[in-house]
């Protein structure tokens, strides 16, 4: 099902590829999930120790 939210998109190698995809797996989310969940944590974590990233719309 197609999404409206936005995309980031890398580039990277196979094996890097298919490694995160067993990760994923062990964690019973797809990698699209995974990665999201990896980059929210990555944000709480540089809010943790700089302060709430501020956003104007």
């Amino acid at each position: 099902m197609p999404s409206d939210k936005p995309r980031i998109a890398t580039y990277t190698d196979n094996i890097t590829v298919k490694k995160f995809k067993v990760v994923s797996a062990y964690n019973d989310l797809s990698m699209s999930q995974y990665l999201s969940q990896i980059i929210e944590d990555s944000i709480k974590d540089f809010e943790n120790v700089h302060g709430e990233i501020k956003i104007s719309d």
